[in-house]
């Protein structure tokens, strides 16, 4: 099962010494397809990297890793997008079914993508809706069908 949380030590380090959104644009150009990156050691402006992240961001790079092969990391973040659509969805009281129709996501999914959001100690982020579910119905004097 994937987790919601992603490792991002390299991308912090990159984002430090370049910024955060050319290091976002590098990630994205040559970490998707796992391609590793030679840094020159004296930066040019006709460089691609000096087109791409821009020319004070890459003299930034150059100054850092000048003359070294960088590997930028991929940063799927794919499945963070999706739980937190399915949150989203939770939210605004759009059940299992629904959701699964929305998203073009099974059902099966849709409950491990929750599962695992109860298990990385977000749970409290699915269960929002039933909460604020049962806090309406009991200011109306209603009960759930699941309260006591």
């Amino acid at each position: 099962m994937m987790s919601i949380h992603c490792e991002t030590t390299q991308f912090e380090r990159l984002a430090d010494e370049i910024g955060a959104a050319p290091a976002a644009l590098l990630c994205a150009f040559f970490g998707a397809n796992r391609r590793p990156v030679y840094v020159p050691s004296v930066p040019s402006d006709d460089h691609i990297l000096a087109r791409l992240i821009g020319r004070r961001a890459f003299a930034d790079l150059c100054a850092s890793y000048g003359g070294q092969t960088i590997q930028p990391p991929a940063l799927d973040l794919e499945h963070v997008r999706i739980a937190g659509l399915v949150h989203a969805l939770g939210k605004a009281g759009i059940g299992t079914s629904l959701m699964a129709a929305a998203t073009k996501l099974t059902p099966r999914r849709i409950q491990q993508v929750r599962a695992q959001l109860s298990l990385e100690g977000l749970g409290d982020l699915i269960n929002v809706a039933e909460a604020d579910t049962a806090a309406a119905l009991a200011d109306r004097g209603e009960r759930t069908s699941h309260a006591a």
